[in-house]
C-alpha cells in the first residue's frame, strides 16, 4: 500500500510542476491577467489527511509559488476552492475556503462565486 501511496504522489507532483511551469511562463510573458490553478494541496490533503508534516511540506511549496509570483505581478489574489474538515479517513470538503489578495479590500467573507464581481469592480 505504501508504494501506491509513493507512486500516487510522484504523479501528483509531475503535474503540479508542469502546472507550475506554465504559469510561470504565462507571468514572464507579461501578460495583463494571469491565472493559474494547483491542484498539489487537493490532490495530496484527501489521501494524506491527517499527515501534518507532508501537508506542511505543501503548503510550503504553494506559499514559495506565491512569494515567486510576485515578482512578477503587480497584484495578486490567491483563492482556494474549498476547505477540509476532518470526516472519514480522507476528508472532506468543507464549505469555507481561503482568499488573500495583495491590496487592502473592503471584501468580507465573499463567496467564490463573487469574486467575478469583485475583482471587475475593484476600484
Amino acid at each position: 500500500m505504501k508504494q501506491i501511496y509513493n507512486d500516487y504522489d510522484k504523479v501528483a507532483f509531475e503535474i503540479h510542476n508542469w502546472q507550475k511551469d506554465l504559469f510561470f511562463r504565462a507571468l514572464k510573458e507579461k501578460n495583463n491577467i494571469v491565472m493559474g490553478y494547483f491542484s498539489l494541496a487537493d490532490v495530496i490533503g484527501h489521501l494524506s489527511f491527517g499527515k501534518k508534516t507532508k501537508m506542511r511540506v505543501i503548503y510550503m511549496e504553494l506559499d514559495e509559488i506565491a512569494q515567486k509570483a510576485m515578482k512578477y505581478a503587480d497584484k495578486m489574489l490567491i483563492i482556494s476552492d474549498h476547505g477540509m474538515q476532518p470526516i472519514g479517513r480522507f476528508g472532506d470538503h468543507a464549505k469555507y475556503g481561503f482568499w488573500s489578495f495583495s491590496e487592502e479590500t473592503e471584501w468580507i467573507n465573499p463567496r467564490i462565486t463573487e469574486f467575478k464581481g469583485l475583482i471587475k469592480n475593484w476600484r
